[in-house]
């Protein structure tokens, strides 16, 4: 079934759907491209990392999501933890431009 990992590559790069937002509020956008490659260096390293990391200690069986191989314990609570933490930030990101409205609404 081809739909998981596509799926997951999607899932993985989507932040690249707030880009324009990002460069808007940038002081130098002339800079984009610069950081848009530091960002995914360091995004593309991570995930290496972490699947090889995974792959080393699990082997074929590394489920697909990673915190699901970890047995039960602190680590697998401080690993949940950041992964509520994770999409608690990647959802305010995404939601920066209605974060904006209601600012400029209520607040000023």
């Amino acid at each position: 079934d081809a739909y998981n990992p596509v799926s997951s590559f999607v899932f993985a790069y989507q932040g690249q759907s707030i880009f324009l937002e990002i460069m808007a509020e940038m002081k130098e956008p002339g800079k984009w491209p610069q950081s848009v490659y530091l960002s995914h260096t360091i995004m593309g390293t991570s995930y290496a990392i972490t699947a090889l990391v995974g792959y080393y200690f699990k082997g074929s069986d590394v489920p697909a999501f990673l915190p699901d191989g970890i047995e039960n314990g602190p680590g697998k609570i401080v690993v949940n933890l950041l992964v509520a933490y994770h999409v608690l930030v990647a959802y305010i990101i995404n939601n920066v431009t209605l974060c904006d409205m209601l600012k400029r609404r209520y607040f000023t």
